[in-house]
């Protein structure tokens, strides 16, 4: 839910970004890009969190 809640305020500011400058395409491809780091590391410390407590579990 809250990361729902990011990707709308990313694609907000791209949106008042892009309208502000004119430029069409550079903001929503900031936007892509920053949506994929957020990705790329909430799954990292997902999976990190996730092997931790199967081996707390599995103890």
């Amino acid at each position: 839910m809250a990361f729902a809640l990011g990707v709308t305020d990313i694609l907000y500011f791209a949106n008042q970004a892009s309208r502000t400058t004119g430029d069409a395409i550079k903001p929503f491809l900031v936007a892509a890009v920053l949506y994929i780091v957020l990705s790329a590391v909430c799954a990292a410390l997902s999976r990190s969190l996730d092997g931790r407590l199967q081996r707390r579990v599995a103890r």
